[in-house]
């Protein structure tokens, strides 16, 4: 079971739409905070996510990381190979 918090209000996000009271249709690549993950006495695992933007501070610096030292390599493979990027940053 998953507890999700979204705030329509949070820029830089990836958009979602609340389908009905169970269900939540969320876009592929939107970023997650865990907040919490514990086993409850119905022996179900519970876990607590919060939407993030990708200007979070606490996550600033993962990003820069992933930016400067995976895209670095991805940009690597494609001029390697020849393959011409079909997306943009």
């Amino acid at each position: 079971m998953a507890a999700v918090l979204l705030d329509p209000q949070l820029e830089h996000t990836k958009p979602f739409s609340l389908i009905n009271s169970f269900e939540i249709l969320i876009m592929s690549g939107s970023i997650f905070h865990l907040i919490d993950i514990h086993f409850n006495n119905d022996q179900l695992w519970i876990i607590r996510i919060k939407l993030c933007s990708i200007n979070n501070e606490n996550l600033k610096s993962i990003f820069d990381y992933v930016f400067k030292h995976v895209m670095m390599w991805e940009e690597f493979f494609f001029e390697y190979n020849g393959v011409r990027k079909l997306f943009t940053r």
